[in-house]
């Protein structure tokens, strides 16, 4: 028997607002990313490790090339609970975890790898997602287990949402284009009152964006109806 797993919805035991005090990462620290944190001490003990190899001077620059490296894409010191592994807690909190194996579970984004093992864990059949996740190791990681060939019935399918993903319009006005978060990893607020379009695009289809140009040219006497 399958079960069907949304991801929206209040759900049980996690920090929300209506907590007092309200302890959602948002509010702790200034709002500053824990597991961007733990990185930059990461960072900092690698490079203290390695002292006496690399130079006083360069320890700056390691510093940073290390920040661009594979640590960057971490996910590992993150608090949150990633809605695929609430979802299947909660599905067994409900009586349902019997009903999960052979499944299907729809998300928003293409599993992390670490969502990946619970999934497979959990013996879901169906992944179907809406939004890409490039730093998702999740098929090099359990390509044994992983499958994106939409008809493979041996493993674990993950497959595509056709159609236009809900985010990209929360896109054109939630981030400012240095994104969510600050290169010390803290949180961007920006009030929806303040909110202004990312991206500006038209309307109009493209042979009505040419007429609409054509028009205007011949108009200014830039071409005539000859050069059209």
């Amino acid at each position: 028997m399958e079960i069907c797993l949304a991801l929206a919805g209040m759900m049980r035991g996690l920090y929300t607002a209506e907590h007092e005090p309200d302890n959602r990462c948002m509010n702790l620290e200034g709002g500053k990313c824990f597991n961007d944190k733990e990185k930059k001490l990461l960072v900092l003990e690698i490079v203290q490790a390695l002292k006496g190899i690399i130079p006083e001077v360069k320890k700056g620059a390691a510093e940073k090339a290390l920040e661009k490296s594979r640590v960057k894409q971490l996910l590992e010191f993150s608090r949150s609970v990633h809605a695929e592994m609430y979802a299947i807690l909660n599905a067994g909190a409900e009586h349902y975890g019997g009903k999960i194996q052979g499944g299907q579970i729809y998300v928003t984004t293409y599993p992390c790898h670490n969502c990946a093992r619970h999934i497979i864990a959990a013996g879901i059949h169906d992944v179907f997602f809406i939004e890409p996740y490039p730093k998702s190791l999740a098929l090099h990681l359990h390509g044994d287990a992983i499958t994106e060939d939409v008809n493979s019935q041996k493993k674990v399918r993950i497959v595509p949402f056709e159609g236009v993903g809900p985010a990209m319009f929360e896109r054109f006005f939630k981030y400012p284009e240095s994104g969510r978060k600050n290169k010390d990893g803290k949180m961007i607020s920006i009030p929806a009152r303040d909110a202004t379009l990312t991206t500006r695009f038209s309307i109009w289809s493209l042979p009505q964006l040419e007429s609409k140009i054509v028009t205007s040219l011949t108009e200014k006497s830039l071409i005539t109806a000859t050069d059209e």
